[in-house]
């Protein structure tokens, strides 16, 4: 690999950045930092050094690189709520140039030379920033990176005391932000992940603050991190075809229930601020669709509706939750993908299949139309960007499988997002989370239905005419006997089992930056 001393005759150097980049980045936006590996405190410090070129060489490459990211980002941010198309587009063709700029400093950064504190920055840097414009393997390859050089420094086995310094404030940002990345690109990907486990939780890292409520968002996302991290290691332990042990899933439930609680106490204090809502519904979305994802180790789920319609209430939730998050989003910012970046395309597609599986199944009127308005929220957003244009294709194509029905789509009664079913009455899994049963006949599991993660129902199968009609007529015949359903049926089962990436999605590069990349 060749590296340009100067960035290239193309690319002003980092030492020749406009000032004005600095002074926007360490001014107000203090107070809706995105509180990553790269602190308010951390950012002023590289953005002095690069404007008083008091750094050089591959230091001031990756200076630049997490500076430029973080310019990025805010922009991507700012492009939200723009009322104005003038200004927003100055603003998106500022964010491409940046974006061009990045990627010619993360090509000039030597990965060959001993790992440093600053270098491991500006991967993860240049891990998320690749991972905005769609190369969900590349982010994953730098994460990687960053990862072995947090292990070549031994801070992969720093304790809480000793990264709960100030002055190693540094240090911990880059270990609960890489964790996040590693865990949550590693099940994205099926893939091992690069850091090796914490011997504390990593989520106590992040330290919320008042001034600044994204940090509660992101201790949220350490922690289903955690989560995802437990989901992938059963997915590397288990044997054949054997089921996962219910120990394994009662314990993914026990954490998703942690963060569930964690959820509803953060969230109401922020409901009036548009905004703040939009992240809050992005987290929910993110809860969900690894709720979902989790669900489906539960291999109960074929025989049981009682758990299977768990899974297919979070699918429904996680999609309502994406529709939710782009309410706040002015019409005029649809030239970023940020949004999508947050939702969509760090977290397995899950959700949009089970909602598919579920109305070939049960022939769902409901889930059909809300399969088909998250079809529309995803071109609505991507019309300019070839990844979220292929993920509307490819919706399409499942929309267009279930109009092809013989059997009339009927109307059920679906539980709204957010709408509490229990009429005030507290779950039982909320009292205590242990309260799942795997030894609870199925006559019970068919009549009383408590959904695991947040919203809760209690059913008569005598009255309810969707239990009454799965019943009757998908688990029994006319003699009281257990029959098969189109659940049983097995391309159905391994479609509704399937975990598809965005990997395959083409990143649109073309449509996101002028020039070659090379």
């Amino acid at each position: 690999m060749q590296h340009r001393k100067d960035g290239g005759d193309d690319v002003m150097s980092p030492t020749e950045l406009p000032s004005e980049i600095f002074y926007n980045l360490i001014g107000e936006y203090r107070h809706t930092h995105w509180p990553d590996h790269i602190s308010s405190d951390t950012l002023e410090r590289m953005c002095l050094a690069l404007s008083n070129r008091t750094v050089s060489g591959q230091l001031a490459f990756q200076y630049a690189l997490c500076v430029l990211y973080k310019a990025i980002i805010h922009i991507s941010r700012w492009l939200r709520s723009c009322s104005s198309q003038a200004l927003s587009n100055c603003l998106e063709r500022s964010r491409k140039s940046y974006i061009t700029t990045s990627l010619r400093y993360l090509s000039d950064i030597d990965f060959t030379r001993s790992p440093s504190l600053p270098m491991i920055q500006a991967f993860l840097s240049g891990a998320s920033l690749v991972q905005l414009l769609g190369q969900t393997s590349r982010s994953w390859f730098l994460t990687s990176l960053a990862s072995r050089g947090l292990v070549a420094l031994g801070y992969h086995q720093s304790t809480p005391m000793f990264l709960g310094s100030e002055e190693r404030s540094e240090v911990r940002e880059c270990v609960y932000w890489c964790y996040y990345m590693d865990k949550t690109l590693s099940m994205l990907l099926v893939r091992p992940s690069s850091l090796p486990d914490l011997s504390f939780n990593p989520a106590t890292l992040v330290k919320p603050e008042s001034k600044n409520p994204l940090s509660y968002k992101v201790k949220i996302m350490v922690q289903l991190a955690h989560v995802q991290d437990l989901y992938l290691k059963a997915l590397a332990e288990r044997q054949n075809d054997r089921p996962y042990p219910s120990s394994l899933v009662e314990s993914l439930q026990v954490e998703l229930y942690a963060v569930r609680l964690k959820i509803l106490e953060v969230r109401p204090k922020y409901n009036n601020t548009p905004m703040l809502e939009s992240e809050w519904d992005a987290v929910d979305f993110t809860y969900f669709s690894i709720a979902c994802t989790a669900l489906r180790l539960d291999s109960i789920l074929l025989h049981y509706h009682k758990k299977r319609q768990e899974c297919v209430q979070c699918a429904r939730n996680a999609l309502r939750a994406m529709q939710q998050c782009h309410t706040y989003v002015s019409s005029t910012s649809n030239t970023t993908p940020d949004s999508l970046f947050w939702t969509v395309l760090l977290y397995p597609l899950t959700p949009f299949f089970v909602i598919f599986c579920n109305i070939v199944a049960t022939s769902d009127v409901d889930d059909l139309k809300l399969l088909k308005e998250a079809t529309v929220t995803v071109a609505s957003i991507g019309e300019n960007f070839s990844f979220s244009m292929n993920l509307h294709g490819l919706l399409s194509q499942l929309i267009k499988l279930c109009s092809q029905l013989e059997v009339p789509l009927k109307q059920t009664s679906t539980t709204k997002f957010g709408e509490d079913q229990s009429n005030g009455k507290v779950p039982e899994l909320l009292n205590n989370p242990h309260a799942v049963m795997p030894e609870e006949s199925e006559k019970d599991q068919n009549s009383r239905l408590t959904t695991t993660f947040g919203q809760a129902a209690e059913v008569d199968a005598n009255t309810d005419p969707q239990m009454e009609n799965l019943s009757s007529s998908q688990f029994s015949d006319q003699d009281g006997s257990r029959r098969n359903s189109i659940w049983d049926d097995g391309l159905l089962w391994d479609f509704f089992n399937i975990q598809p990436s965005v990997e395959w999605f083409d990143a649109g590069y073309d449509s996101l930056i002028d020039g070659p990349l090379d």
